[in-house]
């Protein structure tokens, strides 16, 4: 797959140049954005494969994730966060297809770049919060999980050019994801953020959560 994204990427692009000298490139960009290529390609970077399923996490997969979670959020966790990340994470994989799988996948990338940054450790759990964001920041360094239409061939270039840049993609989008997006729609991740509610929602009668705009600047 990635040798024929890659070649179709090339030809698109060709094809881009030349027909943006014709059509013009406004009417270009409609048509690409409605093209067969960009949504399978679109398709192929960001989504799990379904066919792999639902179920529960087992212990062991709910442990790693919440080792991951710990570093990834702030050093003092409320219970409600944790509470949120943890039901998030196992509605999931219950109820999305393919998210249980990439979560196992997710976290196997994880212990593999664990081992190879300290041969000594085999787990990410077993790392220091320090050794902990070193890994993490290998993994996700130059990683954009949201691409915007124009940088989808770019990513197909860059995934075919780097054999693990579309594992680490997966795992920046649909492990880290996960874990962030839970814990910042939670009472604990507003509060972090110093919102009452959930920013940008009516946070009850006569008010809103976003802060007024400062007037007469």
């Amino acid at each position: 797959m990635k040798r024929r994204a890659f070649v179709a990427g090339l030809l698109t692009g060709t094809a881009a140049i030349a027909a943006g000298l014709v059509l013009g490139w406004d009417d270009l960009k409609a048509r690409y954005l409605s093209s067969r290529w960009l949504q399978t390609t679109r398709g192929w970077l960001e989504g799990v494969d379904p066919a792999t399923g639902t179920g529960p996490l087992s212990p062991d997969l709910e442990r790693r994730l919440w080792a991951l979670a710990v570093v990834l959020l702030p050093s003092r966790i409320e219970p409600e966060g944790q509470s949120a990340v943890e039901e998030h994470l196992r509605w999931r994989a219950l109820e999305s297809p393919g998210y249980r799988a990439a979560f196992s996948e997710g976290l196997a990338l994880l212990d593999q770049e664990t081992t190879n940054r300290f041969p000594e450790q085999v787990r990410f759990g077993d790392l220091s919060r320090e050794q902990a964001n070193q890994v993490l920041g290998s993994l996700l360094a130059g990683i954009d999980p949201y691409p915007r239409y124009r940088q989808v061939p770019r990513e197909v270039l860059l995934s075919y050019l780097d054999q693990g840049r579309l594992e680490r993609f997966h795992f920046r989008r649909h492990v880290v994801n996960a874990i962030l997006h839970a814990y910042y729609q939670s009472g604990a991740g507003w509060a972090l953020v110093g919102y009452e509610a959930y920013p940008g929602r009516c946070g009850g009668p006569g008010f809103y959560s976003r802060p007024p705009r400062p007037t007469g600047a």
